[in-house]
């Protein structure tokens, strides 16, 4: 039976997925589908303008996502503490999850600031290479698809858990 706690939990978990889901879904729909249409567009004289547009307000859903991401975030791993069920490993993985999080959140408030320009020379390294090629939006996008596969690696290890402690 389903008790008051378990909907709670539902309830939270759905409101953390939706979050994520509008950010990354949104940020892959802005780079695969959006962005290409508008540049493709010869009727609008100003897509940079258009762009900047949908651009803040694609930032004002993000800057509402960073909120419940991190309200729901701490409840939820608060619960998974407390149910007794955690590995060394898990602890590890979760904490690589909330690091990149974190960093999705600072790029993310950053997002609003321009960039300022490569120096010379700076594309001689690696560091550099990837700085003038790689914007905020895509990094944000590497990172937000990371923490969904660390979401999922989290979750089967935690079941794998479960089963260990119930002797499946």
């Amino acid at each position: 039976m389903i008790e008051a706690i378990d909907i709670f939990r539902i309830g939270l978990r759905w409101v953390h997925a939706l979050a994520g889901v509008a950010w990354v879904g949104g940020s892959i729909f802005y780079f695969l589908v959006l962005s290409p249409a508008v540049e493709s567009l010869t009727m609008v004289r100003a897509p940079q303008e258009l762009m900047a547009a949908i651009g803040a307000e694609f930032r004002s859903l993000v800057k509402t996502a960073i909120p419940i991401f991190i309200f729901s975030g701490v409840i939820l791993a608060l619960d998974r503490f407390s149910q007794g069920s955690i590995t060394t490993e898990y602890v590890i993985v979760l904490a690589l999850k909330v690091s990149l999080a974190a960093g999705m959140f600072w790029i993310a408030v950053r997002l609003g600031e321009r960039r300022p320009a490569p120096a010379a020379g700076s594309g001689d390294s690696l560091g550099g290479w990837f700085r003038a090629r790689v914007s905020y939006p895509v990094l944000v996008l590497i990172l937000g698809i990371m923490v969904y596969l660390l979401a999922i690696v989290l979750k089967v290890m935690y079941e794998a858990a479960l089963r260990v402690r119930i002797g499946l």
